[in-house]
């Protein structure tokens, strides 16, 4: 029984060389899943901040709570409390659900934002599963810096209000968010039977830019960060919740009322 050292050689260095290969495909493939992770984390945890600082720019806003939520990934908005809520709750406001239901979800929404398309399906099951206890204000939070379309959506949802179809408009408009421009935003007004005339009209109002901002204002008042986010019978929530965290959310509020 004889060995030939240089077969025995390049035996072992091919398989040290597919070791180092693999050795090195799995630290790519590492680095790509940390990199992603860290994209995800920053778009939605710090991203949010960036949304409300461009936004308070653009309002002149210099609201020192507002920067302390916007600067800090760690601080939590999850069941924050916030005062005097009910002060958000505007004339102009749509409303999803019974008017006199004991829970109020304020909800700013960015009919852009693809976190907000994510999350309509698993709130509103929520919010059907436990109705006539709560019902839905739209707040608007249109993030123009990152959405150039949710502006005139907002808008269009608005002026679809006036004429009792604003959760079609709304509704049409999460199963698309990708796809929204002019276009496409009359191709819908005109789909849901919507009086065109006065649907132009009330979008070239500056009435309705007036009620967009106002909401807008309120989100920073109180820190939002980005969309979406809620605010429960005075406690704030944001982002993309599971049915399972929507209902402890929703036995809580349930909870502090028969108190």
């Amino acid at each position: 029984f004889s060995v030939d050292n240089n077969s025995s050689f390049s035996h072992h260095w091919s398989i040290g060389k597919m070791l180092g290969v693999g050795f090195a495909a799995s630290v790519v493939v590492g680095l790509l899943v940390f990199a992603g992770f860290f994209f995800y984390y920053f778009s939605v945890v710090w991203g949010g901040g960036e949304q409300s600082a461009a936004l308070a720019g653009k309002f002149n806003k210099k609201d020192s709570t507002l920067s302390a939520v916007a600067g800090s990934s760690a601080r939590s908005v999850f069941g924050r409390e916030i005062e005097k809520w009910e002060n958000m709750v505007r004339p102009h406001m749509a409303w999803y659900g019974e008017a006199r239901a004991p829970i109020t979800v304020l909800l700013f929404v960015d009919m852009e934002c693809p976190y907000c398309k994510k999350a309509h399906e698993p709130f509103f099951k929520m919010i059907n599963t436990f109705s006539p206890m709560v019902r839905v204000g739209f707040k608007h939070f249109p993030v123009e810096q990152l959405h150039r379309e949710a502006r005139m959506a907002g808008k269009a949802a608005q002026c679809a209000a006036a004429q009792g179809k604003f959760f079609d408009m709304y509704s049409a408009f999460m199963e698309n968010t990708e796809a929204l421009n002019d276009e496409y935003i009359l191709s819908i007004a005109r789909s849901k039977g919507i009086t065109m005339p006065a649907f132009s009209a009330c979008l070239a109002s500056e009435k309705i830019d007036v009620m967009l901002d106002a909401d807008v204002e309120d989100g920073l008042r109180i820190g939002v960060r980005g969309t979406p986010t809620y605010v429960v019978n005075g406690k704030m929530y944001e982002g993309v919740l599971s049915e399972e965290e929507w209902r402890r959310i929703m036995v809580s509020a349930i909870a502090e009322i028969k108190k």
